[in-house]
């Protein structure tokens, strides 16, 4: 009997303490799970905020990238620890690229700076560690070449280092393209004053030039000698068209142009006659060979023009045409009867011209020569006095390499007519 009481306290023992543990660990449990409920209401407040903070985040991007879009200025953020940067403003469009064409790091970005603007900038920023401005050049698809003005400035860290960069950039193509012409329009009004005074001194000399070979064509001389004297005559005729050339140039005053009924052919040929120190002689002197070929479609080519303006047109194109064959070539002319009047076309074997030189060609002080040879006006000065006869001007062919060929068309104008320029 008492074996079975000691058996049983035993077994009541026992329950009493199974039961201690598991009210222990309900207890535990249900501190455990008030626990995680804590945990995960905290864990839904935070996706909550992240999410509230991501909507806003959105929000200010976009209203950000609606004021750069507005003010046509782009921004950038550039993380410095893995080259990635981010645009805020439409770049692809800027420089002529589709959407997305341009990814977003550093070095494709680089690629698209003038090489000569690539250095600086960032090294100045990462010294100071402040902000900074600067203008460069970058690259466009096509080949141009556009001008940005930057700010930008660094975020640092605690220990001073830049983590990022931040920054904007405006296009100033248009400005820039605007103080060019402004300083072109100084130095025109500068070298016009100049050419005023010269052409306006040089006019009163030339007076007694031909007063003095008036009267001595008036005199009995030898055949010979009334040749010497025509030649002279026809130089300072020549001589008197590039004084009005420096008028029109200056616009002092307005150029008076007599038109003569003339013979295109016979002006040519006397042009290139004039010429020979430069096809030939200079050539000679250089160890080269230019050789002349004419291709005149009449025996007379009738026009009525300036004699003297027309000399000094195709003055000016066999002058072009001669520099552009420092190894020699073949220089060649043209002339014939189009629709509504002549013209003469002169061709050469030289370097040629790209497409951006063939756009400015006709610009006054446009020129790819070194200063000792022109300073840019030979072409502009022939195209004022097409357009003074009512004519036109332009590039026929040419390409790197392949020479070039200008064509001049003259329309038939009315005999004695009076042109103004």
């Amino acid at each position: 009997m008492d074996g079975k009481d000691t058996a049983a306290k035993k077994l009541e023992r026992r329950c009493t303490e199974l039961e201690k543990q598991v009210k222990y660990y309900k207890e535990i449990a249900e501190k455990t799970g008030q626990k995680r409920l804590r945990e995960v209401e905290q864990l839904n407040r935070l996706i909550s905020e992240r999410r509230k903070s991501e909507k806003a985040l959105r929000e200010s991007e976009q209203r950000f990238r609606l004021i750069a879009k507005s003010t046509n200025d782009i921004f950038y953020e550039r993380d410095t620890t893995n080259g990635e940067l981010k645009w805020f403003g439409d770049i692809d469009s800027a420089l002529g690229y589709d959407i997305g064409e341009i990814k977003h790091t550093l070095a494709d970005w680089l690629r698209l700076i003038h090489p000569k603007d690539r250095s600086s900038h960032d090294e100045t920023v990462l010294r100071y560690k402040k902000s900074a401005s600067r203008i460069f050049r970058a690259i466009c698809k096509d080949g141009e070449i556009k001008y940005f003005s930057e700010n930008s400035s660094p975020v640092l860290n605690q220990e001073g280092k830049p983590t990022k960069w931040v920054g904007g950039i405006s296009d100033i193509t248009e400005q820039k393209k605007a103080e060019k012409a402004l300083i072109q329009a100084q130095r025109l009004s500068a070298i016009g004053e100049l050419a005023s005074g010269v052409a306006h001194d040089f006019k009163n000399s030339l007076q007694g030039i031909f007063g003095n070979i008036e009267l001595a064509l008036q005199s009995d001389l030898s055949s010979g000698v009334r040749d010497y004297l025509y030649a002279a005559k026809r130089s300072a005729t020549d001589a008197a068209s590039r004084i009005r050339q420096l008028q029109r140039f200056s616009r002092k005053e307005k150029s008076r142009i007599v038109n003569e009924r003339l013979n295109l052919n016979s002006i040519l040929d006397d042009i290139i006659s004039q010429t020979k120190p430069l096809w030939e002689y200079e050539a000679e002197k250089a160890g080269i060979v230019i050789t002349i070929e004419k291709n005149y479609a009449e025996k007379e080519l009738n026009v009525n023009g300036n004699a003297g303006e027309l000399r000094s047109l195709l003055y000016n194109l066999i002058k072009n045409s001669v520099q552009a064959m420092p190894e020699g070539g073949r220089l060649a002319f043209e002339t014939g009867k189009t629709e509504n009047g002549v013209k003469v076309i002169v061709t050469d074997t030289g370097t040629g011209m790209d497409e951006a030189t063939k756009a400015k060609i006709f610009q006054p002080f446009f020129t790819t020569k070194d200063f000792k040879q022109g300073i840019g006006l030979g072409m502009s000065t022939s195209y004022a006095i097409v357009k003074e006869h009512g004519g036109e001007i332009y590039v026929k062919n040419s390409a790197p390499g392949k020479g070039t060929s200008i064509e001049v068309m003259l329309p038939y104008l009315k005999k004695n007519q009076m042109t103004c320029s």
